[in-house]
């Protein structure tokens, strides 16, 4: 094996498995004392190198990734201030979204704190979120003066969820802040003149030009494609792209980079073959490609510098140099060089969506590349016999990252690739980058330009809609536990390896995995083996997951955010329940229609087979998400009656109380679930109820329970000491926001309960927290580094 693929798959394995658990300075030595012992022993040790390669380049990969969390004083300290304090920063990079919002990278270099010494040691980088920027286009490298306050990005701690954090300290990002409209910030400096700031500058330029004649829908694709502004698509829109498979169209990517070099040789090609006497000099298949350099540089500049167009473009200078200097290397040797180089700068990019799915994509088709050329002989035939492969072969390479980061399956996507990709690569695109050409010196060319490539755009658009409405056909979403994602991967290699049909060893270890992800995909270290209560962190609201222990599950709840822009359905609970090894639902019950206890539910209601929906409301008085959701999915809904009903879950019943007394509020008309589990005791689950909601509770008896949910988040309104006399819990949970404006749990519940020596788990310091029955007892655990500890 050469050399830097074992550098590369210790990298790997390194940076892998650092999040989950550091490996023991003994892995380390006792490889290399392995090796060392073996280089006597063994007269050929080439396989000795390795083995001593990979166990220090794993070693030292797992050790970094802890000291790439650090933060230092300065961060801690401004993040701590709980005040807006006036700072300066130089902008470093723009991205526009939908509705008008931005956000900025900034690097910051003057804070003004009153009464404090502070001053900044080094420039600290801030992600600036601003609600409205539309009547102010923010350019790089201006300097901009703003108050506001500081917050450290944070994980919710749930099993499944995008590390956010992780992702902006691979961009040098280590705090976060917020501004309502860019009126409340100020341009001190403007941006210095150089060639990379005419370029921002252009782009912005055709941005606003694209808006003043074209309508949304229209500018919204363009900016898309031709200025790598994929974020301003709406929510609908990306939606569609994504269940047909063809969102790489719409952001810039190597494709878009390896199109316009390819323009770019033929044109020059064009103009070389006017002087003969050039090639006397030399071949223009060595000096074309260093020509075209610059261009590919200035267009990486142009877009926004994105992670897939970094790999496309060094690839290419590589490329470039190595034809020059007559320098021949494998293609699978190259894309690996690159992606350890890529790696080694910034081991945080492993998880990075783009760079996944760039080099996966890039090294499935160079993988195949001479299959590829020899498909077709016919050349109308052909190229799209090819075009299909590709498609083919991308959609294989790249299907775990997707899986694991988007959280979808488009298989037909395929054959939506094969029409859109002719018309958007070979028509819209480089239409599209004429009109930029154009732009500065024939703006009336330009509009033309614009208008067929925006019109070629949204053909493709209407086409995916259309393909989309087919059932079948489109793409869906699927949330797997990672043993299942594994085994998905396993099969991938074997496919891979059963390509290779020729030789007999790869033939037996393509069944060797196949065999492996059959015993693997059932597998979950998570799945609890008997009940388990858990609760999943959402922040300021309540999803909480009942297991049997037999597969079964019940979801109360669905937490929700009060922002629009962050669906906890897709984002926070779906995730949860595919890594916790939940595939259906037994039922959903809501126990009052409050935003933060409904808004993630009509995801999870479209994306997981449920055979019941609980709540108090008819369907007329359910808010009109959760209505239509119900009637799409024809999931029936029930409205238990009053006083006390059973629901049947596996071997076990969860008795669902609902208030006899009327004129209640929302909060005190919750339903009350009491889960009795037989000899492990109950579990009682109390929604949101208040003063009057809990005495009637009281009221029926409830009885000594094992575990409490307490009421509203652990207000102090709730009568909980009243409650916990009478239930006499052994574990308490509450789910509540970190550092949440209500102040919940309060602080004279949670004293009450330490005094009482009641053990509470809550979401807002723990992350999810559960409590499952295991040998007798029940066991409370939290997420911690991708496991429950």
């Amino acid at each position: 094996m050469q050399l830097i693929n074992v550098v590369l798959l210790a990298i790997l394995f390194g940076l892998g498995s650092a999040p989950f658990f550091a490996l023991p300075f003994s892995f380390f030595l006792g490889g290399v004392v392995a090796s060392f012992a073996a280089l006597f022993l063994v007269k050929k040790y080439c396989l000795v190198k390795s083995l001593l390669c990979f166990s220090f380049c794993a070693f030292l990969a797992n050790v970094c990734y802890p000291t790439l969390f650090h933060y230092s004083q300065n961060i801690d300290f401004l993040a701590g201030i709980t005040t807006k304090v006036a700072w300066q920063g130089d902008i470093r990079n723009v991205e526009y979204r939908a509705d008008g919002r931005c956000s900025l990278d900034v690097g910051l270099q003057q804070v003004e704190i009153p009464k404090t010494d502070f001053e900044l040691s080094d420039s600290i980088g801030v992600r600036l979120y601003v609600q409205d920027c539309a009547n102010h286009p923010f350019l790089p490298g201006e300097r901009i003066a703003l108050a506001s306050r500081f917050r450290k990005p944070r994980l919710f701690g749930t099993p499944g969820e995008f590390h956010w954090p992780r992702y902006l300290l691979s961009q040098n990002t280590y705090l976060m802040s917020w501004v309502k409209n860019s009126g409340q910030i100020k341009l001190v400096q403007p941006a210095e003149v150089r060639p990379s700031n005419y370029l921002i500058d252009l782009k912005y330029r055709v941005a606003g030009f694209l808006g003043q004649h074209f309508s949304a829908s229209k500018t919204m694709l363009l900016r898309a494609l031709i200025l790598g502004e994929g974020k301003v698509i709406s929510s609908d829109v990306r939606s569609i792209l994504g269940h047909t498979g063809i969102s790489h169209l719409f952001a810039i990517s190597g494709l878009h980079v390896g199109l316009v070099g390819f323009f770019l040789y033929v044109c020059f090609l064009r103009l070389w073959k006017k002087w003969p006497e050039l090639s006397f000099y030399q071949p223009p298949q060595r000096v074309l490609p260093v020509l075209i350099a610059p261009f590919l540089l200035g267009f990486l500049i142009f877009t926004g510098g994105a992670i897939a167009t970094q790999r496309a473009f060094w690839l290419a200078l590589l490329v470039a140099l190595m034809l020059m200097c007559r320098i021949h290397i494998n293609r699978l040797q190259l894309i690996a060089s690159v992606a350890t180089l890529f790696l080694l700068s910034n081991p945080l990019l492993l998880w990075n969506a783009s760079w996944q799915l760039s080099f996966l994509g890039t090294a499935g088709i160079l993988y195949f590349a001479p299959a590829l050329c020899h498909i077709s002989s016919n050349k109308f035939f052909g190229y799209f016999l090819q075009l299909l492969g590709v498609s083919v072969i991308a959609f294989v390479a790249t299907l775990p990252a997707v899986i694991a980061n988007f959280h979808t399956f488009a298989p037909f996507g395929i054959l939506v690739n094969v029409v859109a990709v002719p018309l958007v690569t070979l028509l819209a695109l480089p239409v599209g980058m004429l009109g930029v050409v154009c732009f500065s010196f024939f703006p009336v060319i330009a509009i033309g330009c614009f208008w067929l490539s925006g019109l070629v755009l949204e053909m493709t658009v209407a086409f995916c809609r259309w393909f989309n409405n087919f059932e079948l056909l489109s793409g869906k979403f699927l949330f797997l536990s990672r043993p299942q994602l594994l085994a998905v991967c396993l099969v991938l290699c074997a496919l891979i390896l059963l390509m290779q049909w020729q030789k007999k060893k790869l033939r037996y270890l393509a069944v060797v995995f196949i065999f492996v992800a059959l015993l693997v995909w059932p597998l979950n270290e998570s799945r609890p083996t008997g009940p388990a209560i858990t609760l999943i962190s959402v922040g300021q609201g309540d999803a909480i997951l009942l297991q049997s222990g037999q597969g079964k599950a019940v979801l109360v709840d669905g937490g929700g955010l009060y922002s629009d822009t962050f669906d906890v359905g897709e984002r926070l609970v779906a995730p949860a329940l595919g890594v916790l090894g939940v595939d259906s639902l037994e039922a959903v019950i809501l126990t009052h229609d409050h935003p933060d206890h409904r808004k993630g539910l009509p995801f999870v209601l479209a994306n997981f087979p449920v055979k019941s929906f609980y709540a108090s409301q008819s369907r007329i008085d359910l808010h009109p998400s959760l209505a239509k959701t119900l009637q799409a999915k024809s999931i029936p809904l029930v409205n238990p009656p009053v006083g006390w009903s059973t629901l049947q879950f596996g071997d076990t019943l969860i008795k669902i109380f609902r208030q006899r007394d009327l004129g209640l509020s929302e909060n005190d008309a919750s339903l009350v679930l009491k889960w009795e589990l037989g000899s492990a005791g109950n579990v009682l689950l109390t929604g949101d109820l208040e003063s009057r909601g809990v005495v009637n509770l009281l009221a029926e008896s409830p009885g000594q329970v094992a575990i409490l949910k307490l009421p509203h988040h652990g207000s102090r309104f709730s009568n909980i000491e009243q409650l916990v006399d009478m239930t006499k819990p052994e574990i308490c949970m509450v789910s509540s926001g970190y550092n949440n404006r209500y102040r919940l749990p309060a602080q004279s519940v949670v004293d009450n309960l330490k005094n009482r020596h009641i053990h509470l788990l809550r979401t807002d310091h723990d992350g999810t927290v559960r409590a499952r029955w295991e040998e007798g007892t029940w066991i409370a655990e939290s997420w911690v580094n991708g496991l429950f500890r």
